[in-house]
């Protein structure tokens, strides 16, 4: 594979992430906040995959993106639940109407 092959698929790597870090920062829908999450680890498992390619240790990248893979599983899974646990507890999954909620709590406490 050429060198421009690896810096273009390169590229495409870091605008998957730009992706998944704008939508992770501009968001406040909770569940939309954990598409971005796992936008950001499925570009990183595609950038462990293309170092491994250009280095010729494809079989080692493998292993780190299977470890990767189910890291990303397990925090989706518990993202998705505490999420569920928000909008059963304060009625949205909108992030804005939960801390507003905790603020007036907390100036009634005082």
């Amino acid at each position: 594979m050429s060198d421009f092959v690896v810096l273009a698929n390169l590229a495409g790597v870091a605008c998957f992430f730009c992706i998944g870090l704008y939508a992770l920062i501009s968001k406040a829908n909770l569940t939309k906040i954990i598409i971005a999450l796992e936008l950001i680890g499925k570009s990183t498992t595609l950038c462990f995959i293309l170092g491994g390619f250009a280095n010729g240790e494809t079989g080692q990248a493998q292993a780190i993106v299977f470890t990767i893979i189910v890291i990303e599983v397990l925090v989706a899974a518990m993202a998705l639940a505490l999420a569920i646990m928000n909008k059963r507890t304060h009625g949205s999954i909108r992030i804005e109407k939960t801390v507003r909620e905790k603020a007036e709590e907390a100036v009634k406490a005082k």
